[in-house]
């Protein structure tokens, strides 16, 4: 085995007699290098895309959310919210009452999601890291207000340093059918003032309100009615195990989600991306292999006459195989490492000085693209390219293994 991998890297770059062989040895062992440091470049990248946007998500989002299967609200008090607060794992628990409703600012009106919390509500979240504008307050005393997200404050105008103009938020009100000449009695309605705006990510800007839980539920006549619950855990709780308890307790009438159950299409549609993406180049570097082949065929023709003397000298069939697979093995384990090695110089100059940015989109959240090395990335783009290596050899190898002895050159 030693002399196999010793006459295999004698033959892979000759310094006595360098030729053709050598030169094409030399550019698939680049091809690959390029190949590795273009996979894990790519991958790192939509990496750091998608912890950007969990970080933004995972502000606004909960470590668990219960939704009903159906209906719009329950009462809070039919739910074992004390059961489920007093578990192990969990830290605290937010009621919720959402509910779309027309507001009015000033002379503009418009459609927004209201988003009904509790009071401890900004404490189970990260929201506050997100306000644009103003602050994350919804309760003073006795006086509610409204935080909205960017796009509904901009379709509406929305100043939170406007000290005499309301926000109005409009809901029907309960079996009152008929007609009225007076419309707005068919209302509920109900004015605040603006007192933030937060920024998190355009579904969310363009949609959502927060008022204070106790508004919402008068506006929408559901006296102690939530539509779901947001619970955070503690630090360093198993989610997993806490969402199974809180699903076994409530059975089958309520929908237990995780923070990525929430958001399932958008996870769904950054893995497809990422791995889309990375079978394009993998079948880019798949291609490169045809070179690899021609090269070690090439070397196998070059090689008969050492072959022959290998044979006469009792080298069996499955040791010349050896070390052409070895030679195989060794074009792809230089390009690979080099090609890693590459990569990860390039993915830890943009994760430390960002030197790829965005251009003219000054306003976005982040100025560079977001990088996130991941070890299982570098794992399998190193397989991949192993796999890769023995395959391309193992055609040559057989070939080489079956020549028959023959010493005239």
């Amino acid at each position: 085995m030693r002399l196999s991998r010793f006459i295999a890297s004698r033959y892979l770059f000759s310094k006595s007699n360098p030729n053709v062989i050598n030169i094409i040895s030399g550019i698939s062992v680049l091809g690959y290098a390029v190949g590795a440091m273009a996979l894990v470049t790519v991958l790192s990248v939509f990496n750091g895309f998608e912890q950007l946007v969990q970080s933004l998500y995972n502000a606004f989002d909960p470590d668990i959310r219960i939704e009903l299967m159906e209906g719009k609200a329950i009462s809070a008090d039919s739910m074992p919210l004390a059961e489920i607060k007093g578990m192990e794992g969990v830290l605290d628990l937010a009621m919720i009452l959402e509910e779309n409703v027309a507001v009015a600012y000033d002379d503009k009106q418009g459609i927004a999601l209201m988003k009904g919390v509790s009071r401890n509500y900004p404490g189970l979240t990260k929201l506050d890291s997100m306000v644009y504008e103003g602050e994350l307050v919804l309760q003073e005393d006795e006086r509610d207000y409204a935080v909205l997200g960017l796009g509904v404050a901009n379709r509406l105008g929305v100043s939170v340093y406007n000290d005499f103009t309301k926000l109005g938020i409009y809901v029907p009100r309960k079996g009152r059918g008929g007609v009225n000449m007076n419309p707005m009695k068919m209302l509920n309605q109900a004015f605040v003032f603006p007192r933030g705006i937060f920024s998190i990510d355009d579904e969310i800007n363009n949609a959502y309100i927060l008022v204070p839980l106790r508004l919402s539920q008068q506006l929408l006549e559901y006296p102690n009615g939530v539509s779901s619950v947001e619970i955070k855990l503690k630090e360093g709780a198993n989610l997993d195990l806490v969402q199974s308890q809180i699903a076994q307790l409530l059975g089958d009438r309520y929908k237990v989600l995780n923070r990525e159950q929430q958001q399932e299409a958008l996870y769904r549609v950054f893995r497809y991306e990422k791995w889309a993406t990375a079978l394009i180049l993998m079948f880019i570097l798949f291609l490169l292999t045809f070179t690899v082949i021609s090269s070690l065929t090439m070397l196998v023709m070059e090689k008969r006459k050492d072959i022959s003397i290998l044979k006469s000298m009792g080298a069996k069939d499955s040791s010349i195989r050896s070390i052409f697979l070895q030679e195989g093995l060794l074009i792809s384990l230089m390009g690979g490492l080099l090609g890693l090695a590459a990569g990860y110089g390039i993915c830890w100059a943009q994760e430390t000085y960002g030197i790829i940015g965005f251009g003219g989109m000054s306003s976005f959240i982040v100025n560079a693209y977001p990088v996130h090395m991941q070890w299982g990335d570098f794992a399998l783009i190193f397989l991949l390219i192993l796999f890769l290596g023995l395959l391309t050899a193992w055609l040559p190898a057989r070939k080489a293994g079956r020549m028959p002895l023959r010493f005239k050159s």
